[in-house]
């Protein structure tokens, strides 16, 4: 598992899958694993306006146990060195990983100047908590992903975790872009990727030809310019209820987020039998702590698991507190008392801060 999850293709199918069925897990259980990370701190580090990934991944870490410190950029106001490398440096010390809602270089130089996991909330290319959480709606309403159809139907720019781990899946991916958005620099991972594992990503002008037999349909459309390529002005809802006409009889519908009845999405549409929004949001917090266990190598094996949440003990190192065995692998932290970790000045103050 890689020590930072700045987006899911870094990691193998495997790994996502192991993610997703925790994922599962916790939404069924959500008393699970509260305290694996008991006495860490988690620092939250957001950059813009973030409401949906700042109360997700802090009620996500307080219900695993951990400390949460949430930091902005008025927090780090020092001028001769950037904000995140100074965030990373003063990280090192007291947390256990940082989750950042920033932009994509910012991630990469927190990931740089920490030895931490480093968990990407969102960024303007990769969202893998919004990722996870659609991808366990899908497999939970389809069965499974592999073989399945899925349109999309906006900008792929958006969701490139999304349409990547689903290809990595073996799904039948139908891109049909937004008016003046070119997909194809959004696409040719994706394509490697499907090529691999036996998938398929195909852009379509036309969103009814990708809508068609289709057994997901995930729309990325706040107003009518988006959708243009139908020729008209046409609400979500009403193009949802089109697509769902050639889609499969069963077939299920996602919004991008976020979603506010009566502005970007009507009404109706939130409360369609077909229609998986709640559960997008649901499916958010689950998916907020897989990700925070996984990054910190919390993933227990499944039987464990599964005997945790019958309220059976499990045996053996493996059944202690996940979080004595991270830091027991962990070396111990430097303490400013420690005249080896820092340096000290000449009246023997530490300059640990």
């Amino acid at each position: 598992m890689p020590t930072d999850l700045l987006r899911l293709s870094d990691l193998t199918p495997r790994q996502v899958d192991d993610i997703l069925d925790l994922a599962g897990q916790l939404k069924r259980h959500p008393y699970l694993h509260t305290d694996d990370l008991a006495g860490e701190l988690v620092i939250l580090y957001y950059t813009p306006p973030a409401t949906r990934e700042r109360i997700t991944f802090a009620d996500a870490a307080e219900a695993l146990g951990a400390t949460v410190a949430v930091v902005g950029p008025r927090e780090l106001a020092r001028a001769d060195e950037p904000r995140p490398a100074r965030l990373a440096q003063m990280a090192d010390t007291y947390a256990t990983m940082i989750v950042a809602r920033t932009s994509d270089d910012d991630l990469l130089r927190l990931a740089q100047h920490t030895t931490i996991p480093v968990v990407n909330a969102h960024s303007p290319s990769h969202r893998p908590c919004q990722a996870l959480a659609d991808l366990l709606v899908l497999r939970d309403s389809l069965g499974g992903l592999d073989a399945r159809r899925l349109a999309y139907i906006g900008d792929p720019t958006e969701s490139r975790d999304l349409i990547e781990t689903a290809a990595a899946s073996a799904m039948d991916i139908r891109i049909s872009p937004a008016a003046g958005i070119d997909p194809e620099p959004a696409l040719t991972a994706a394509r490697t990727i499907a090529d691999r594992a036996g998938g398929r990503v195909a852009s379509v002008i036309d969103p009814a030809a990708a809508a068609e037999d289709a057994d997901a349909i995930y729309i990325n459309a706040t107003t009518t310019a988006t959708i243009a390529p139908i020729g008209r002005a046409i609400s979500c809802y009403d193009l949802a209820i089109e697509l769902l006409a050639t889609a499969a009889t069963d077939a299920v519908v996602l919004h991008d987020p976020p979603t506010h009845p009566g502005q970007c999405i009507a009404p109706l549409l939130v409360r369609h039998p077909n229609a998986k929004l709640r559960s997008q949001a649901e499916n958010r917090l689950p998916s907020a702590k897989a990700l925070l266990l996984a990054a910190t190598d919390h993933l227990a094996p499944r039987d464990q698991t599964l005997a945790h949440a019958a309220g059976q003990p499990a045996d053996g190192p493996a059944g202690r507190c996940a979080s004595q065995r991270c830091r027991d692998r962990r070396p111990q932290r430097p303490t400013p008392d420690d005249p080896t970790t820092y340096p000290r000045s000449p009246t023997g103050r530490s300059n640990a801060c």
